[in-house]
């Protein structure tokens, strides 16, 4: 399945979520494997990311954790 990069939202409401990992940052570091990005996941925005951000699009199941600035919340 092919999701459009267009579509996506912040989930509001999200922040008081706990996760075992300690922070949603590190959930996404744990759950790609990858290094936290230098730039923040929202077309073009070049701000670091500082959190892991909630996602949710119409055509996906579920939500999706991110990196993201707190300037585009």
């Amino acid at each position: 399945m092919s999701v459009s990069c267009n579509g996506w939202a912040n989930k509001n409401g999200t922040a008081q979520r706990s996760c075992s990992c300690g922070t949603w940052k590190q959930h996404w570091i744990n759950d790609t494997g990858e290094s936290w990005p230098s730039e923040c996941s929202v077309s073009g925005c070049y701000s670091p990311p500082v959190l892991g951000a909630h996602v949710y699009h119409p055509d996906v199941k579920g939500e999706r954790i991110v990196p993201m600035c707190d300037l585009m919340q």
